[in-house]
């Protein structure tokens, strides 16, 4: 624009400016701004729509202009740090440390590093943790992220649903300069999928903490829930996934999920994924494992 006026006037814009400045605007000013009511849900659309351009062609494009010419040749240092980041150490953060184990098997059996840093050391620490006040719970987290960005980690794969919902981690993103990502970024991409969810989790506080993030994102969103403790101890003891299926009746509760009108069942707990196929061999609900989810928006 500024190019343009000075090819049509002689006159560049500075000098439009200045001489705009000697005489008294006959305009009144009035500012009007857009304030959403939910940033997080704006950014969760917005996020939405990109995965949208992925997966109608973006990348395709990119490189069918790269093919013409086009350079994808980027410098500085700001693409020098991503660069270490994205191929540096995943720190994977849950409650305990059969959730952290299994989070950075998780990751090593997709070729990424994982570090564990497990936030309490048992089931009963770990429930006393997520009862804790929220200054204490945030002070404990940040001091984990800060030991891993000391052990080169600028990525943090949390793979436990209820420590995602005890802990602002957003919040923690935006102090440490981590990249942080939970089940619960994926449940409100999900919200925005779906008219009706199933959810399975492992407890109360962790099912409330689902359906929470859920109803923000999307309140016309039909939503059935169940715990299944006993299933998570089971999964911890390592009984065969058919087995534990059949023992605690899991192909009857997807059917009462369907019977209900839910068009998938979200598998609420990081230890769900041990008994999915298992489980989708019985049942023609989808099964959403977020952990996939959370892989594409750690790695993307």
């Amino acid at each position: 624009r500024a190019l343009e006026l000075y090819e049509l006037t002689g006159m560049p814009m500075s000098r439009h400016k200045e001489l705009s400045k000697r005489h008294p605007s006959p305009y009144q000013l009035c500012c009007l701004a857009l304030d959403y009511r939910s940033r997080q849900t704006l950014y969760d659309r917005i996020n939405l729509r990109v995965t949208r351009m992925v997966e109608e062609g973006l990348l395709e494009e990119a490189r069918e202009l790269m093919a013409s010419g086009y350079s994808a040749t980027f410098r500085g240092s700001w693409d020098e740090e991503r660069r270490i980041a994205m191929n540096g150490p995943i720190a994977v953060l849950a409650g305990t440390p059969v959730d952290t184990r299994m989070g950075v098997a998780y990751l090593e059996e997709r070729g990424l590093p994982g570090v564990p840093f497990p936030l309490s050391r048992g089931r009963r620490e770990q429930t006393a943790f997520q009862h804790a006040p929220a200054a204490d719970k945030r002070r404990q987290a940040l001091a984990v992220l800060r030991g891993a960005m000391a052990q080169g980690c600028r990525r943090a794969f949390v793979y436990c649903n209820s420590l995602s919902a005890a802990v602002d981690f957003p919040g923690l993103a935006e102090e440490t300069g981590m990249r942080i990502v939970t089940p619960l970024d994926v449940y409100r991409r999900l919200a925005l999928r779906y008219r009706a969810l199933g959810v399975i989790a492992a407890n109360a506080q962790g099912l409330s903490g689902i359906e929470k993030v859920l109803l923000e994102a999307n309140p016309a969103l039909d939503l059935l829930g169940a715990c299944a403790l006993p299933v998570v101890l089971a999964v911890e003891a390592g009984m065969p996934p058919e087995e534990l299926v059949e023992r605690y009746r899991l192909a009857a509760l997807a059917a009462w999920f369907a019977d209900g009108g839910m068009e998938a069942l979200v598998l609420g707990c990081t230890h769900f994924p041990y008994f999915k196929e298992a489980l989708a061999a019985r049942t023609g609900l989808p099964l959403v494992d977020p952990a996939e989810e959370m892989l594409r928006l750690l790695t993307q």
